[in-house]
């Protein structure tokens, strides 16, 4: 089974459509294929999303969390510190943080701006220990 970290684009984007690459991590998950790993600072960014874009979506995110459906993981505040200084947005260390402390196989994320993109992507890799790849790259890995 593979482990991953879903970051706040992608828990939003498979709360927000039951279609494409996201949903579908959702159903492999499901399947036993994949372990999905968040933590509380991701619930709380997309609940703050999904509220703003309508009550409907944020019950998908409840249905999601219901009977434990995501692994959850808190970093210290020393961890987020730690991550703070590899990363180019602030806002990203307690995702980063996480990841690591989950010991995932993969970072899944959609942000290219601040995580994807060469340059930035590799010192977050070597913090966490794992690729940051996009939903697409980690079902590529299950489907074979």
């Amino acid at each position: 089974m593979i482990r991953v970290f879903i970051d706040s684009s992608v828990l939003f984007a498979a709360c927000y459509s039951n279609t494409g690459d996201a949903y579908a991590l959702f159903l492999y998950h499901l399947l036993g294929k994949v372990e999905l790993i968040a933590s509380p600072f991701v619930i709380e960014e997309v609940q703050e999303h999904l509220t703003e874009q309508g009550i409907k979506k944020l019950n998908n995110l409840v249905a999601f969390l219901d009977d434990e459906f995501l692994t959850m993981v808190e970093p210290s505040d020393r961890q987020i510190q730690q991550a703070a200084e590899v990363i180019v947005d602030p806002d990203d260390a307690p995702i980063i943080a996480a990841a690591k402390k989950a010991r995932v196989d993969a970072l899944v994320t959609f942000d290219k701006k601040h995580m994807l993109k060469a340059g930035r992507r590799e010192p977050i890799e070597e913090h966490i220990g794992a690729p940051v790849v996009t939903p697409s790259a980690i079902l590529e890995k299950v489907r074979q």
